[in-house]
């Protein structure tokens, strides 16, 4: 599936707190974990969801790596690919899921169009990234079952 996997050992940063998180990974305070694809290194910080959160960030490593490169893959796919495997096979619901698939039940959510151009959710607000989020799963989920069909 990846041919580096023979060679190249993943790194893990765990860290103790979220400050120390984001001050070494880099990334906004709605983060819980980030990847670092080139270099394969995991950045996460313990929390009742860590665990799941791994899963999350190494089905980028494996996922995306597939691809070629973090930015060849369509980034709702490897973010819903990445919910998707740490809820059904990392058996971590994040919090925030259950209230953002309601509101998609509910007619919230992005146009399909929106939301599959999205390239990058750097300068996004933590509500509006986290309904992309469950939108993005709901959508792999989606798929999956379609296809399973």
């Amino acid at each position: 599936f990846s041919p580096w996997t023979r060679d190249t050992k993943v790194t893990i940063y765990l860290t103790k707190t979220s400050t120390k998180y984001q001050e070494i990974s880099k990334r906004p305070a709605w983060s819980g974990g980030a990847t670092n694809l080139k270099d394969k290194i995991i950045y996460l910080y313990k929390s009742d969801e860590w665990f799941g959160i791994l899963a999350h960030e190494l089905t980028h490593i494996y996922f995306d790596s597939f691809f070629g490169s973090y930015d060849k893959s369509p980034l709702w796919l490897s973010e819903g690919m990445a919910v998707y495997i740490q809820v059904e096979r990392g058996k971590s619901n994040p919090q925030w899921l259950s209230e953002n698939l309601d509101a998609l039940r509910d007619g919230s959510g992005y146009k399909l169009s929106d939301l599959i151009m999205i390239k990058t959710l750097d300068d996004a607000d933590e509500k509006s990234v986290k309904l992309w989020y469950a939108q993005s799963f709901s959508l792999v989920y989606l798929l999956l079952k379609i296809h399973k069909d």
